[in-house]
């Protein structure tokens, strides 16, 4: 199962995160954002990662116990990332139209 995790401290490190999950299961791999994103509404640092976890019995124990819990100072929002659905012609023709994001499904969070 693919897991979105948002709201990241800045001063988090890939193997604390990990560690933080590995906690509840197996981990197949953590990308945590190289892009440090502001939120257009507060100014504020916004960070993100994607976790896979294989088991979703032990994904859906690591997303109920972590979400709006306390890591370095920031309140993780942890939840299953769903991949998006095939839009309509016609609503394609924004700017993203024919991007794909991770692999060949996308995700949104």
């Amino acid at each position: 199962m693919l897991i979105y995790v948002g709201n990241l401290s800045t001063n988090v490190s890939e193997d604390n995160f990990r560690r933080t999950f590995e906690a509840f299961g197996q981990v197949s791999f953590v990308i945590i954002s190289s892009t440090i994103l502001k939120d257009k509404n507060t100014g504020q640092l916004r960070r993100f990662a994607f976790v896979e976890m294989p088991d979703q019995a032990e994904a859906r124990v690591a997303i109920k116990n972590l979400n709006r819990k306390d890591d370095l100072g920031q309140q993780m929002n942890v939840y299953e990332a769903s991949p998006i659905t095939r839009r309509r012609r016609s609503e394609e023709q924004g700017s993203h139209s024919g991007r794909q994001g991770y692999g060949s499904v996308r995700y949104h969070y």
